[in-house]
């Protein structure tokens, strides 16, 4: 028999049945696969957890991960001007460790908590969960999640909660500054807070009034008068540093570096400003961040000084910062009773927050102007002009400030 002897009629009749054939054993396997998840359903055998889903899915999760830091935050970066590269970088960054918390505290409780949901309705509880998950609760190294460890479900879509908004930096990149964005998003962190209403059992009904009383106690007038003096000479060192170091032939990119020598003194300071309120007391300590200012600004007018020891002097910046602000918010804090702590402190900060850079922005002007002959700014006289200030301002302090609180029975 030789398959080119048939008829082409029954060879075409052969072929069709071939294919009817095929087509039900296809039909047969695609309702037998999709019998099994039902078939495994129906099982009562316990959960195991499975090392190669595990493994797959540590995989997974750390590649989603990759997708946002660096994978989005270098694909953003090259999409942008040099100067914004770093400001993209940080987007990123920022996010993953905002979200990653966010998440923690309530993304993931939110997104599957069942609590509340109702079989054949649909509800508030049916699109967001409750908050019976918040903190991780019932996520522990013994929950099973399918067929994988609960806390690596927990880890893989904390990834795609992360990119999601790492994803719209996009759309905001070289629009957007990083303030900006810290800004909403602690806004946003803001309507999260558990609900503290005024106690209805308060003495003072109005804690900003009783709060405006401190201005009776003497050390707090001190104080507050002290610290308007220093807010202004601290504002005009933002404004005319940068100028200055460049007046004395440090490069326009070496600037901020030189200046960061400040914030790194104020890290190393702040570590052992409880040492030294402990050893000196209140009053020695914030005397010795005014002398600080002092000292700074003397430095800046000596012109025949190195450049070096120019850019040095800002280390002052730390004693400046922690031994006098810092400080100074612990005093008003320890001074003030415990319901209007929060009050006193923001009557405090208005006055050196709000009035000191006003009067610090139109001083520095005024005595710019005074200084300048010729076209030619002299720093020199403008510096100690600033001195003068601080070491009056510690000087009227060190005489009229008496501490007023008490750690048992030492004044401190």
């Amino acid at each position: 028999f030789h398959p080119q002897s048939e008829h082409p009629s029954r060879r075409k009749r052969t072929q069709k049945q071939y294919m009817i054939q095929l087509q039900r054993f296809k039909h047969l396997l695609l309702g037998i696969l999709f019998c099994l998840p039902v078939m495994a359903w129906g099982q009562d055998a316990p959960v195991a957890i499975d090392s190669g889903d595990t493994a797959w899915m540590l995989t997974s999760t750390a590649l989603v991960l990759f997708m946002t830091i660096p994978g989005l935050a270098l694909f953003y970066g090259g999409l942008v001007r040099n100067r914004n590269v770093l400001s993209v970088l940080v987007h990123c960054f920022f996010l993953t460790a905002f979200m990653t918390l966010l998440w923690l505290v309530c993304g993931y409780s939110l997104s599957f908590s069942t609590t509340g949901m109702e079989a054949g309705s649909n509800n508030l509880r049916s699109f967001i969960g409750g908050l019976d998950l918040a903190f991780m609760k019932g996520v522990d190294a013994e929950a099973v999640e399918g067929r994988i460890p609960k806390i690596l479900h927990f880890a893989f879509q904390m990834t795609f909660f992360i990119i999601t908004p790492a994803l719209i930096v996009g759309a905001f990149a070289e629009r957007i500054k990083f303030s900006g964005m810290i800004s909403i998003a602690y806004g946003i962190f803001c309507f999260m807070l558990p609900n503290t209403p005024p106690k209805a059992d308060a003495v003072e009904k109005l804690a900003f009034k009783k709060a405006f009383s401190l201005f009776s106690n003497k050390s707090f007038l001190v104080l507050v008068l002290a610290s308007l003096g220093v807010r202004i000479i601290h504002q005009i060192y933002f404004l005319q540093t940068g100028p200055f170091l460049s007046s004395i032939g440090i490069k326009d990119s070496a600037i901020g570096p030189a200046m960061t020598i400040g914030q790194f003194a104020e890290i190393a300071t702040m570590a052992y400003l409880g040492y030294f309120l402990k050893r000196l007391g209140f009053k020695n300590v914030i005397t010795i961040g005014i002398l600080a200012y002092f000292a700074r600004y003397a430095i800046f007018g000596t012109s025949f000084l190195p450049v070096w020891v120019m850019v040095i002097s800002q280390a002052f910046h730390g004693f400046c910062f922690a031994f006098f602000f810092a400080a100074g918010f612990i005093y008003v804090d320890k001074l003030a009773d415990d319901d209007v702590r929060h009050s006193a402190q923001t009557v405090f900060g208005i006055i050196i927050v709000g009035g000191g850079p006003v009067i610090g922005g139109w001083l520095s002007g005024r005595l710019q102007d005074m200084n300048t002959i010729g076209g030619i700014f002299d720093y020199s006289n403008f510096w100690y002009s600033l001195a003068a200030i601080g070491l009056v301002t510690a000087i009227l302090f060190f005489s009229f400030f008496k501490t007023q609180i008490t750690n048992g029975d030492k004044q401190i």
